[in-house]
């Protein structure tokens, strides 16, 4: 009897460990393990709150005080598939990892409602394994990466969207701290206030066509807090008018950065930096004399990235020279 008390005690400990993953000696008693898990298993998710729903969890709250938090894909036995609607409203947390059992992040009409309110986000996480969602560098996308769903909006400066992306999703940077934005070919839609409120964005730049949008056109960009942002477009593209979702539009030309330290002479040579759109093609013209007509190809160049550096070698065997670009 008491050998077959000790293997019923074994089996158990040992489905136990490997699904919990806590570490748990097979020799335990029963009762000694029946004691562990009455003192252990009422904190280990205290942290948040949860429901079940038709034989899985959906997370409702988070009450700790971690800013660095990684949901787990089980809670009592069940999968966690689902974060409710503001389920980390107004809470501290600056980076969120999902586990590949989330396939429901519960929207509003617009965006990703589950994370609203979270102005301290600087990173979404999310496991290889998850078939609905994936990330890229803190930021949330679908399984295929063609919709970006939610960019953290604690993260400043300037933001490319990968190429490849067709959608922004609703409110994907609604809130957010970014100054500039590009925006790839391949997008072909905006969701409805997916900029709202992002008060310090300037510019964004479109690689691309003309974006569609769904419902008013205004509220891709408005909010509480006024936008000053300009939308600029390449030669060549199409569907622009002299504004874009109620915001200004210009043509989007290479420009030569005058305002940094990259406008200067180095080892006797005058140069500057150039910023333009990655793959564009730039011709650097020249001329010597401002009373003359004629402007002369220097150099033409190609963008491998959306700036380059360039460096005028006949500089010095002038004593004045001037630069224009242009595309071809």
């Amino acid at each position: 009897m008491t050998r077959t008390r000790q293997h019923q005690a074994n089996v158990f400990t040992a489905r136990f460990r490997d699904k919990l993953n806590w570490e748990l000696y097979m020799n335990q008693s029963l009762p000694a393990l029946f004691g562990f898990l009455l003192a252990v298993a009422p904190t280990a998710h205290a942290q948040f709150n949860f429901t079940t729903n038709n034989g899985a969890i959906t997370i409702n709250g988070y009450t700790g005080t971690n800013s660095v938090i990684t949901i787990p894909a089980t809670l009592n036995g069940l999968l966690v598939t689902s974060i409710a609607i503001d389920a980390f409203q107004d809470s501290v947390l600056t980076d969120i990892t999902l586990p590949g059992s989330i396939t429901n992040l519960v929207n509003w009409y617009y965006g990703i409602g589950a994370f609203e309110g979270c102005l301290t986000l600087t990173a979404i996480n999310v496991d290889a394994a998850n078939p609905t969602y994936s990330s890229v560098n803190g930021v949330l996308f679908d399984k295929s990466q063609t919709t970006l769903l939610l960019y953290p909006p604690v993260l400043t400066g300037h933001f490319t969207i990968p190429a490849g992306v067709t959608r922004i999703g609703n409110d994907a940077f609604i809130g957010c701290s970014l100054t500039e934005v590009t925006i790839p070919s391949s997008l072909s839609y905006i969701g409805v206030a997916a900029f709202a409120n992002s008060a310090n964005l300037t510019k964004v730049y479109c690689e691309g066509n003309a974006p569609s949008t769904t419902g008013s056109d205004s509220g891709v960009f408005v909010g509480d807090y006024e936008n000053n942002a300009k939308v600029y477009y390449l030669p060549g593209t199409s569907g622009w008018s002299e504004s874009l979702f109620f915001l200004p539009t210009e043509l989007w030309l290479p420009q030569i950065q005058t305002g940094d330290s990259s406008f200067v002479v180095r080892t006797n040579q005058f140069g500057f930096k150039i910023n333009w759109a990655k793959g564009r093609t730039v011709v650097v013209e020249a001329r010597s004399d401002m009373t003359n007509p004629m402007w002369q190809p220097i150099q033409t160049n190609i963008l491998a990235s959306d700036s380059f550096y360039y460096s005028d070698p006949q500089s010095t065997h002038y004593p004045a020279r001037f630069y224009r670009l242009r595309s071809p």
